[in-house]
């Protein structure tokens, strides 16, 4: 004689229960939900590392163009800002020069880029060094030197910059 195996459902009973269904449901929203935050925190990581990453190539290529053109010059060279111990928004060596402007490339000393200029008398060849990020710059005409003070800032992070350039030629 053969035994029927008892289960708990028949045939017409086999499937899932409304329970069930909904646990399952509620299962994958709490996992859809968790990857939807874990991905917007991604993104906004990835958002702010790159602006600090573009904080650090303006200054990068500012502080190098500008120690090129200051350990190069003579004090002679040197006519804005005028005179020992000026202070200004622009630094003119010779025919280039470094100014603080607006999205039009024109002198602004409130403006947030600042442009290289490495022929004054062509109209045309500006070269934004800081774009857009700039909130202060100034430079100052010392004895054998130029000091730069200069800082960028993005929405959450900033860069200071105060240096000493000193004119090889004139040690």
């Amino acid at each position: 004689m053969r035994r029927k195996r008892v289960t708990g459902r028949t045939k017409r009973e086999s499937g899932v229960t409304i329970i069930e269904l909904l646990v399952a449901m509620i299962s994958a929203s709490v996992l859809a939900i968790t990857a939807g935050i874990i991905l917007v925190f991604c993104f906004r990581t990835l958002r702010s590392n790159g602006d600090v990453v573009g904080l650090q190539r303006d200054v990068d290529a500012t502080t190098r163009t500008l120690y090129r053109a200051i350990r190069g010059a003579r004090r002679n060279q040197i006519s804005t800002p005028m005179g020992e111990g000026a202070t200004g928004p622009q630094l003119t060596i010779g025919a280039r020069s470094f100014y603080r402007g607006s999205a039009d490339l024109t002198v602004n000393p409130a403006g947030t880029y600042l442009v290289f200029d490495p022929n004054t008398g062509v109209n045309g060849d500006e070269q934004v060094l800081v774009n857009g990020t700039l909130r202060d710059c100034t430079f100052r005409h010392n004895t054998n030197c130029i000091a730069l003070s200069l800082t960028v800032a993005a929405q959450y992070d900033r860069i200071h910059i105060d240096s000493d350039i000193r004119m090889r030629n004139e040690l």
